[in-house]
């Protein structure tokens, strides 16, 4: 059993990180092994964040500080909390590629996130649609080919029409 005093420091690094945060998504860790655990800690350090697993009450402490109606008593198994200084896009879309190989047994399942800067909820469903999105790099090479494909058939063609003439 965890002494008021860690308990209260516990608060305190939930806050500090919920400062930094632009992205706050709730993960279903249950029935993960702890070395894959280990390995998805790793990739949300690689991307800036961190996960803080915290016992739902203490959290539902610092959300309601922060005037955020969720109640995490209500998400269901255990749970860790992801605190992200990237968009939401981003983040989702870390977790999703992460989960895929677990997905057929529901682990590491987003179940709720928030988005800091518009204080925003986004449920289940709409966090993997975000994270099912390409990325950025490849949204924008698919917009330059859209572009240059036209192009590229007009110059064939007056090419061909000029080797005629």
């Amino acid at each position: 059993m965890k002494t008021r005093q860690q308990k209260q420091k516990e608060i305190e690094t939930a806050k500090e990180n919920l400062e930094k945060s632009k992205t706050i998504i709730f993960v279903n860790f249950k029935g993960i092994s702890t070395n894959e655990l280990n390995k998805f800690r790793k990739t949300i350090r690689e991307m800036g964040g961190k996960i803080l697993v915290i016992k739902k009450r203490l959290l539902n402490i610092v959300l309601k500080e922060k005037n955020l109606e969720i109640d995490p008593q209500k998400l269901e198994n255990q749970v860790c909390t992801i605190f992200s200084p990237l968009d939401t896009v981003t983040t989702a879309k870390t977790i999703f590629n992460f989960s895929k190989p677990h997905r057929s047994k529901k682990l590491l399942a987003m179940l709720l996130g928030i988005e800091m800067e518009e204080n925003k909820i986004l449920d289940k469903t709409e966090l993997e649609m975000l994270g099912q999105l390409p990325s950025k790099e490849e949204l924008l090479a698919r917009l330059v080919f859209m572009i240059s494909s036209p192009l590229k058939k007009l110059v064939f063609v007056l090419n061909e029409k000029s080797k005629k003439s």
